[in-house]
């Protein structure tokens, strides 16, 4: 795979033969309208990774996370999280935390072991433990370690993974050296009936929105886990147009 991340407007879609960008938005619109709407008011207490706003109204009873490295809203019946919000600086982009066998994933302490996954859940299924916040998006361990905790994974297929998933978030990094520009990212989940474990959710696919504060330019990336298909379903505008 081979993605240029764009944030100056222009459409891209990535596929061996091409395809619909509009055909996948409306698909994603769909996915969206069919999620019952349970009025749930998101407090947080760590608004640092807040640039973008965060929903006022959520589809599933869901609760916030804060971590010193990213926000985590993980909803405790499919023990995933629904999104994760980030920023990815020059710092972390630049300086990569080496990933040894020993730094395994973690439950995290402040959630109660029912309402997250588990190693156990994943054993045997042949799925990856995917990041939402990549563990290469950090520029220490302490960090690093913080994105290995099970509110920041959900289950993918291991082609997806370190394929075109790897590739975004690599591109993400890439752009962020070569501006020099923070970025703020937000990375969730699109629900499915597929579960593994003790009913983990594993999701249809994942979203990520890219916004450079700096100059006021946006993404929006849909990926199916089952498509190998990735389409930039949004940018804002170049400052030249």
């Amino acid at each position: 795979y081979e993605i240029r991340l764009s944030l100056v407007g222009s459409e891209m879609c990535i596929r061996d033969s091409g395809c619909s960008v509009e055909e996948k938005a409306q698909e994603a619109q769909e996915d969206f309208s069919n999620i019952e709407q349970v009025t749930k008011s998101i407090d947080v207490d760590c608004p640092e990774h807040i640039i973008l706003g965060i929903p006022d109204n959520y589809g599933e009873p869901v609760f916030p996370i804060c971590k010193e490295g990213y926000l985590s809203v993980l909803d405790p019946k499919t023990k995933i999280p629904r999104f994760v919000m980030h920023d990815v600086s020059a710092s972390e982009a630049f300086n990569y935390v080496e990933r040894l066998p020993e730094y395994s994933f973690s439950i995290d302490n402040t959630v109660t072991e029912v309402e997250q996954a588990q190693a156990t859940d994943y054993r045997y299924s042949g799925l990856d433990r995917g990041h939402l916040m990549p563990w290469g998006d950090t520029d220490t361990l302490h960090l690093a370690l913080e994105s290995n905790l099970y509110i920041n994974v959900a289950p993918m297929s291991a082609s997806f993974n370190r394929g075109i998933w790897l590739t975004l978030e690599n591109s993400i990094r890439s752009y962020v050296r070569d501006t020099g520009n923070l970025v703020n990212v937000i990375t969730g989940s699109i629900s499915s009936s597929a579960t593994i474990g003790d009913g983990v959710e594993v999701p249809s696919g994942f979203y990520k929105i890219i916004y450079d504060e700096r100059i006021h330019l946006m993404s929006a990336y849909l990926i199916y886990q089952d498509e190998d298909l990735s389409c930039l379903l949004y940018t804002s505008p170049s400052p030249r147009d």
